[in-house]
Formats: C-alpha cells, sequence, structure tokens
C-alpha cells in the first residue's frame, strides 16, 4: 500500500463544505466490522489543548530498539487510543522489543489502526508545511469528500475518513482512510471479473480529469480496492492473504462475481488540482512518474500531466493484462485480453496528441466489452507460463463449475453491470 502525505490549510476546522466522510464497506461485509460514527472524535480537528502528557511516557532504554519512524507512532499511540484509533501492540508503551528484533517499516508515514468501532483504518502522518512536495493530498481528499462530489457513483477516490491534528508537532497532520486491499488479491476469477477492475480505473481516472486533478503516480499499486463484500473476517493489512492477528491464511468467502467490489484510487502526495484557467497545463515533468517508460520524461520540455496520465494507464493495462512485464518473470502476460490491444496501444501512443482522453478511452473500452460473448467473458484468466497438466486441469474444473452456477443464479459475466 502507498499513500503520500501532505495537508491544506483550507479544510481546517469550520471551514465550509467539508466534514470527516464515513466510508460505507460492501454488502456482505460482517456485521461486527461495520462502520459507524466513532464516538471519540467528533471534530475535525480536536484541541491540542486537551491533550493529555501522560500519553507520552518517558522512553525506556529497550526501546532504544525502535526505528525513529516507529518512535513517532509510539509517542502517539496514547493520544490516538483516546482519538479512538488502537496501533498495532508493538507501539503500547508496554511493549517490549526482543533485542534481536529486525522489524523494518516500508513506509514510516502510513501505519495500520482499528479504530473504536473495530474498523480497519490506515493513519497517514501529513505535512503541513507550506513547500512541501504533498500540500494539496488532504485538500484534494478533502474536495472529492464533500457533499456533492462523494455520493458520485463514478468517483473513485480514496475516502478521507477523518483528519487529526498533531499534538505533539504543529507542522503535522494525520489523515484517516480505509484499509484496503491490493486491486489483484485475489486473482480475478474470470475476464469479466478483470474487465470490471479496468473499467472502474478508466472510470475513476476520468473522473479526476473532469475535476482538472492530475494524479501524476499511476503505478499498479496505488489503484486498491474494497473487497469486504467478499470476506467474513479482517484480513492484515500488510499481509493481506493473512488473518488480521497473523494466525492463518485467510480466503474469500466469495468471488468478485458474487460479490462485486469497488475500486479505489490512493496516494495523491504527488496529485495537482488545476485551475480552469490553467488547462490544459503544460509544465516539465515531476521527478514523481515510477513509469519510466513515459515518452515525455525523456526529456525537460513541458508535457501536459493528463496526456502523460493516459499513457501510465494504457500502459498499466498493457503490462498487467495483455503482454505481461517482460524483464520481471512475476508477471507474466495473461490470456484473453488480446481484444483490449488496440485501445492500449492508443493511450501509450508515443505522440501525446494521438492519445484519446481518458473519457474517450472509456467510451471506447465500454463499445468494446459490449461486442464480447457473454461465453468469453466467463472465461477462466490464465497466466501465459507453463504450468502442469494436473494444476491446469483441477483449476479449469473449478472455474467452471462456478461458471454454471453464476449462470444459473443470473451473475452477469462482468461483476456490477446488468448484462
Amino acid at each position: 500500500m502507498s499513500y503520500g502525505q501532505g495537508y491544506h490549510p483550507q479544510f481546517a476546522q469550520g471551514s465550509s463544505g467539508y466534514a470527516p466522510q464515513q466510508f460505507q464497506p460492501q454488502p456482505g461485509y460482517h456485521q461486527q466490522f461495520t462502520p459507524q460514527q466513532s464516538p471519540y472524535n467528533s471534530q475535525i480537528f480536536p484541541n491540542p489543548a486537551t491533550y493529555n502528557p501522560q500519553f507520552t511516557p518517558a522512553v525506556p532504554a529497550y526501546h532504544q530498539a525502535f526505528s525513529a519512524p516507529e518512535q513517532f507512532w509510539r509517542d502517539r499511540y496514547g493520544w490516538l487510543l483516546s482519538q479512538g484509533y488502537k496501533l498495532p501492540v508493538r507501539y503500547s508503551p508496554q511493549f517490549q522489543p526482543s533485542p534481536y528484533d529486525n522489524t523494518v517499516i516500508l513506509n514510516p508515514y502510513v501505519i495500520d489502526a482499528v479504530r473504536s468501532d473495530r474498523v480497519q483504518v490506515v493513519l497517514k502522518c501529513a505535512d503541513r508545511r507550506e513547500g512541501s512536495d504533498d500540500l494539496d493530498e488532504v485538500g484534494i481528499l478533502g474536495y472529492f469528500a464533500s457533499e456533492d462530489v462523494s455520493d458520485d457513483p463514478h468517483n473513485h477516490t480514496c475516502p478521507l475518513l477523518d483528519v487529526l491534528r498533531d499534538p505533539i508537532d504543529n507542522s503535522r497532520a494525520i489523515i484517516v482512510m480505509p484499509a484496503f486491499r491490493p486491486y489483484n488479491s485475489p486473482k480475478f476469477d474470470s475476464v469479466g471479473e478483470a474487465l470490471d477492475f479496468i473499467r472502474q480505473m478508466l472510470e475513476g481516472f476520468a473522473f479526476l480529469h473532469e475535476h482538472r486533478v492530475a494524479h501524476r503516480n499511476v503505478i499498479p499499486r496505488n489503484i486498491m480496492m474494497d473487497a469486504s463484500g467478499m470476506y467474513d473476517a479482517p484480513f492484515h493489512v500488510w499481509k493481506p492473504k493473512r488473518k488480521a492477528d497473523l494466525s492463518g491464511h485467510i480466503r474469500p468467502a466469495r468471488t468478485r462475481t458474487e460479490s462485486p467490489p469497488k475500486y479505489y484510487i490512493i496516494d495523491f502526495g504527488h496529485s495537482k488540482q488545476y485551475d480552469e484557467a490553467d488547462m490544459p497545463p503544460s509544465h516539465p515533468p515531476t521527478h514523481a512518474y515510477a513509469d519510466r517508460t513515459i515518452p515525455e520524461i525523456r526529456g525537460s520540455q513541458p508535457c501536459d500531466p493528463f496526456r502523460i496520465e493516459i499513457y501510465t494507464v494504457g500502459n498499466l493495462i498493457m503490462t498487467d493484462f495483455i503482454q505481461g512485464t517482460p524483464l520481471d518473470p512475476r508477471q507474466p502476460a495473461q490470456r484473453g485480453f488480446d481484444f483490449l490491444l488496440p485501445l492500449a496501444t492508443a493511450m501509450t501512443a508515443a505522440e501525446p496528441a494521438d492519445r484519446p482522453s481518458m473519457q474517450e478511452a472509456l467510451d471506447t473500452f465500454n463499445a468494446i466489452v459490449s461486442q464480447q460473448s457473454s461465453w468469453s467473458l466467463r472465461s477462466q484468466v490464465k497466466r501465459s507460463k507453463k504450468r502442469d497438466i494436473g494444476h491446469r486441469v483441477g483449476e479449469g474444473s473449478a472455474h467452471w463449475g462456478r461458471r454454471l452456477v453464476y449462470i444459473t443464479r443470473r451473475l452477469p459475466p462482468v461483476p456490477g453491470t446488468r448484462r
């Protein structure tokens, strides 16, 4: 999971048009984990004056095993608990790490927590200082969390649940977001399930562009999935194939066909919302782009970030579903998506002006999918790598059994559609 950080003073307490957003998991989520309004935090920014110093105990000698980022979260354990957010036990002042502890935090700005109503969330440290790279993130998240925008079904922006002002460092804020799974975990069961993901992804970026927001960091790990309707119990945020308490593996109780998930775009730390007068924007490419195949970043000439985004989304479709990643054996090509090659090729055209807009790409995608047979849409997603025949036969038999059940139940081949 990857998140940027930032803060926009426009969304301080008392500003109009913004309130913490209530995230609603997909239908079928275990009732025990259905979110409710937290009784601990009725304000967007709690008054730092109410912070009790007892929640920042002295650091015992044995806590020297903690890294600086871990110490940041440990120092705020009690305060966050008072706000209704419980961090993992490792960050409790009572926890004593082993002298041989070698825990490494991959992203020091992000941590998982459990809200007072037992909902899994992700906390992210946000930099409020002027000039920070991610200054606009909370402003953008707050914009898409506003009442006029958040209810739009085309909105696939990560919900903003809460914003807390850091009582220790006034230059920081902590934003609260839902805990999601990687978009491809578990694997897609059918071609139609994968197409539903691509449709929602295109829809989400088209919606961003409609509101003049360029994400500017499109990579697979920045597109996540609310799979709460597929699971009957919580999963571990950083090890999503395991249970929340790491007691064992967790498997979905339902497929995407049975319980269609919603996909979300996360990490707006490098994003920018442009004024109407500045459209279309043109400036040198930012260093944030992780996709090094983008033609525009090979030089320093001014370019349109929206055209770059069309390329990166198209390249994600190309590498994740059509051709695979040649230099990465873990990402082989998949069979059954060749009909998307003309669209992906157009989106990744070397000349930016030759690429369609995101809305045009979505319209073309919908037209292409409408021409596919129900039989092909229900086909199994297969990787183009060698597997023993026994494994292939076993997987194929199970898939065909599910397929017949779905046909009998009249479940659409592309989840979330009427077809």
